[in-house]
């Protein structure tokens, strides 16, 4: 899939679908999101997409998997058409990553080797967090609250547990019976999750 990102046609859909919400600040946040550096940042150092644009990429196709498990859903549990709308799915799915933009740097010459599916491949990007170090989600959270965009409460949940038990520290009872409550009150915060880990898992090998 990397050689097939097409970073100006992504953007325009990203940009149509953040401005189809309609929402306070939109414009605000399409200005952070492109001075952030969005549209052409990676989303990993070395696993899925870690190539430029990979970022908007893997937030579409996590758009694109959340509307497809809330459409399917919606046939078995009809009360998701009022619990969650396309707008939380947009503005979550879109949005779940940017704590991104500023964490991976292009190397001068391609260095430490990994394996990935049976192959040695060599990582083009090294990964910092010394900007703004307050954790993965909360940080996406943050940065959008800043642009000056409107979120409700179930899209800040979402996003800030998009990653799953993966975000949960297991030491913290408090992390635990936080993200139990966000699954329990928010069914957006499960179908985000699940499709976050449907596009680096499965659309984006």
């Amino acid at each position: 899939m990397k050689n097939m990102i097409d970073i100006k046609k992504n953007k325009e859909t990203c940009l149509k679908l953040l401005r189809e919400t309609g929402r306070d600040g939109i414009e605000d946040l399409i200005v952070d999101l492109e001075k952030m550096g969005y549209f052409t940042a990676p989303a990993s150092a070395v696993y899925h997409l870690n190539c430029e644009g990979g970022l908007v990429q893997h937030s579409l196709n996590t758009y694109n998997a959340a509307v497809g498990v809330w459409e399917n859903m919606k046939n078995y549990c009809p009360h998701l058409a009022k619990e969650v709308s396309k707008d939380n799915i947009i503005m979550a799915a879109l949005l779940h990553d940017i704590c991104k933009c500023d964490v991976y740097k292009r190397k001068k010459e391609s260095s430490g080797r990994f394996w990935k599916f049976g192959k040695e491949e060599t990582a083009p990007y090294s990964a910092s967090y010394d900007e703004f170090p307050i954790g993965h989600g909360e940080k996406s959270v943050i940065l959008a609250l800043c642009s000056g965009v409107s979120l409700c409460d179930s899209e800040m949940v979402a996003i800030r547990w998009h990653m799953g038990p993966w975000s949960v520290n297991m030491d913290s009872n408090e992390d635990k019976q936080s993200y139990r409550a966000a699954q329990d009150r928010y069914a957006l915060t499960t179908i985000i999750q699940v499709a976050d880990t449907l596009a680096a898992k499965i659309m984006e090998r």
